[in-house]
């Protein structure tokens, strides 16, 4: 058992998916990647449907280190992917990428 990676996610503002999730995934770790140190930039993190149904919405902020989170597979998704933007409303010029990784 171990960590695989999924996704390699350009942030933007517009919803941005991984690959489809096997339902006994429970553990995501995200890692970023970032062209420079940005203390105003933040970004969301949820569980989506094929029907564009959001569930559990998280903040995530770009950091050098990893973030992990335990998610349940909501009983009313048949299929399920990460969905994940960039919410701030500052300017930046930061390059962000997330790479979306589960624990199998």
């Amino acid at each position: 058992m171990g960590w695989v990676n999924i996704s390699a996610i350009p942030i933007s503002k517009k919803w941005q998916f991984s690959e489809l999730l096997d339902p006994s995934v429970e553990w995501v770790r995200i890692r970023h990647s970032l062209s420079e140190p940005s203390t105003f930039t933040y970004g969301q993190f949820a569980q989506v449907d094929n029907f564009l149904n959001f569930y559990d919405k998280r903040r995530i902020y770009p950091q050098s280190e990893n973030e992990i989170f335990k998610i349940v597979a909501p009983p009313m998704f048949s299929s399920r992917r990460i969905g994940i933007r960039k919410t701030s409303k500052e300017y930046s010029s930061l390059t962000w990428t997330a790479y979306i990784d589960i624990y199998v």
